[in-house]
C-alpha cells in the first residue's frame, strides 16, 4: 500500500521545470495548429470559423486549448504519483484496447475507435503512454537487469500485449510504433545482437521484394565469403577475388543468369567452407551455416507469402515503396505521387501561407492527417520543412539530454520511450510522403488532425517535463 505522503496528487514542493522543454511544447503546439488551419479550405483568415466546434477546424481549435491546459494540469501533479499508479493506468489502457475490439467503431477498415460522449477517442494513441510510463516503473527497479531472461520476457510482455490487441482492430501503423520501446531496453542493457538480427531480416525482407529471392541468396553468399576470408592467411588476395565475383554477380543477375551465378557462388561457398574447417573454424562454421539456412529461408517464405497468400490490395501497399513502376497511377500509387508533386511544388520557399493548391483542392488525399506535411512542404516549402524537422530533432535530443542527466532510472527509461516514439512518428510520417516508407497511417506529432493523437503526446510530453524537474 502506497503511503498517504506518496498519494499526495498536487506538488507542494517548489520545482524547477525546464523551460526549453516548456517552451518547444509550446511553440510546435502552435505550430501545428497553423498548419491545421492552413489544411482547410479557407484561402483567408475572414474564412477560417475558429469557434464554430462544428467545423474541423473549431474542433482543432478545442482540442489545442484542451491540450495547453492538460499539460500545465499535469505539471501541478506530484511527480511520485506516476510512479505508483503507473500498473493502474496500464491495465485501463489494456481494458479500452479490449472493449475497442468489441464495442469499437469501424473506420477504413480498423475497428480502432470509441464512442464516448459524442467525442471519438481512439484507445491505442493512450496505450503508448500507459505502456512507456509501466515499462520505465518495471525498469526502474534495481532488481530488473536485461541479461536475465525473466526480467527480458516481463519486459516484452509489457510491450507486445498492447501491440497483439492492436493488430487484432488492426491498426499495423500503431503497432509499428511499439517497437520504439525496443529502444529503452536497450539502453537497460539489453545485448545488441538482436537488433543486429532484427536488422538482418529486415534486410532479407526488403531485398526479397525489392529485387527478387536469387539477387537475395547471391548477397548472403558473398556475404558468407567475406565473413570467411576474414579469416585467411593473406585475407586481402581472398576479399579481392569476392569483389571480383560480386561484381560478376551484378553483371549476370542484370542478364538474368540468375542460376548460374547461384551454382558459381555456391561452388565458392563450399570451397571456402572445407578451408575454413581446415584452419579449426568448426564453431565459425556452425554458427554461420545456421544463420545462413534461417535468411534464405525467411527469403523463401517472404517471396511464397507476398505471391501466393497476399491480396492484390496487399501487394500494392508494398509496391508502391519497392515498386511504383507496377503500380496504377490513378489507383494505389496516387496518394504518394501527389503528396511528392505537391512538397516538391513549393520549392526553396513555399507557396505562402494558406495558399497551397494541390492541398487545398483535396488532390492529396489524407492532407490533414496522414499526409499533412505536405501542407508544409507546398505552403512553406525547403525552409518550412526543414524548420518543422529542426523543431522535432531539437525536441527529441532535449528529451534525451535530460533523461540522461536525471541520474534515475524511471526518468531515463520513460524518457527514451518518449523520444523513440516522437522519433518513430516523425520519421515514418514524413518519410510516408516522400515515398521513402510504406503508406501505414501514423500522424505527424501535434500537426496532424485529431484529438487523441494530441492529448495522448501532451499527456506523454507533459509527464516527463513533470518527472524530470528539479525540486529546489
Amino acid at each position: 500500500m502506497p503511503s498517504k505522503s506518496q498519494i499526495t496528487v498536487i506538488s507542494k514542493s517548489n520545482a524547477s521545470y525546464d523551460g526549453v522543454l516548456v517552451g518547444l511544447f509550446l511553440v510546435i503546439l502552435i505550430v501545428g495548429w497553423f498548419i491545421k488551419v492552413a489544411a482547410t479550405p479557407a484561402t483567408s483568415w475572414s474564412e477560417v470559423e475558429l469557434w464554430n466546434f462544428q467545423t474541423a477546424v473549431g474542433m482543432q481549435t478545442f482540442w489545442t486549448i484542451a491540450s495547453i491546459l492538460v499539460f500545465f494540469s499535469v505539471l501541478l501533479i506530484e511527480k511520485k504519483i506516476w510512479n505508483v499508479f503507473s500498473l493502474p493506468i496500464y491495465f485501463v489502457s489494456v481494458f479500452f484496447l479490449i472493449l475497442v475490439l468489441l464495442i469499437g467503431d469501424e473506420i477504413n477498415g480498423a475497428k480502432a475507435w470509441l464512442s464516448i460522449g459524442g467525442f471519438s477517442i481512439q484507445p491505442a494513441e493512450f496505450a503508448k503512454f500507459a505502456t512507456c510510463l509501466s515499462l520505465a516503473n518495471y525498469l526502474a527497479n534495481p532488481s530488473v537487469k536485461m541479461t536475465n531472461f525473466r526480467s527480458l520476457v516481463i519486459g516484452s510482455v509489457i510491450i507486445g500485449l498492447p501491440v497483439l490487441l492492436i493488430l487484432l482492430q488492426p491498426d499495423v501503423g500503431s503497432a509499428l510504433v511499439f517497437f520504439a520501446f525496443s529502444f529503452v531496453l536497450f539502453r537497460n542493457g539489453l545485448s545488441i545482437w538482436p537488433f543486429v538480427v532484427v536488422f538482418l531480416l529486415g534486410v532479407v525482407f526488403i531485398m526479397t521484394l525489392g529485387f527478387n529471392i536469387y539477387s537475395t541468396l547471391a548477397m548472403l553468399l558473398l556475404m558468407l565469403m567475406f565473413i570467411y576470408a576474414s579469416q585467411y592467411k593473406f585475407s586481402h588476395y581472398w576479399i579481392g577475388s569476392i569483389l571480383l565475383l560480386a561484381f560478376a554477380n551484378i553483371v549476370l543477375i542484370r542478364h538474368d543468369l540468375h542460376l548460374l551465378i547461384l551454382l558459381i557462388d555456391i561452388v565458392f561457398v563450399v570451397i571456402m567452407t572445407l578451408l575454413t574447417i581446415r584452419e579449426g573454424k568448426l564453431r565459425l562454421v556452425t554458427i554461420t551455416t545456421s544463420i545462413l539456412v534461417a535468411l534464405s529461408s525467411l527469403s523463401f517464405v517472404t517471396s511464397h507469402v507476398f505471391y501466393n497468400v497476399l491480396k492484390p490490395h496487399q501487394q500494392d501497399r508494398l509496391n508502391v515503396w519497392l515498386h511504383p513502376e507496377r503500380c496504377d497511377p490513378r489507383g494505389s500509387l496516387y496518394n504518394v505521387v501527389l503528396s511528392k508533386m505537391a512538397i516538391s511544388s513549393g520549392g526553396f520557399e513555399g507557396k505562402g501561407y494558406m495558399q497551397g493548391t494541390l492541398t487545398k483542392l483535396n488532390y492529396v488525399p489524407e492532407h490533414t492527417t496522414d499526409f499533412i506535411f505536405c501542407i508544409v512542404g507546398e505552403e512553406q516549402g525547403f525552409i518550412g520543412s526543414v524548420l518543422i524537422l529542426g523543431l522535432f530533432m531539437a525536441l527529441i535530443l532535449r528529451v534525451l539530454y535530460l533523461s540522461e542527466r536525471s541520474g534515475t532510472r524511471f526518468v531515463t527509461s520513460f524518457g527514451y520511450g518518449f523520444a523513440g516514439v516522437l522519433f518513430v512518428h516523425v520519421f515514418v510520417n514524413i518519410g510516408m510522403t516522400l515515398g521513402l516508407v510504406p503508406v501505414v497511417g501514423i500522424p505527424l506529432p501535434f500537426i496532424s488532425f485529431g484529438g487523441s493523437a494530441l492529448l495522448g503526446f501532451t499527456l506523454m510530453y507533459a509527464v516527463f517535463v513533470n518527472i524530470s524537474r528539479k525540486n529546489i
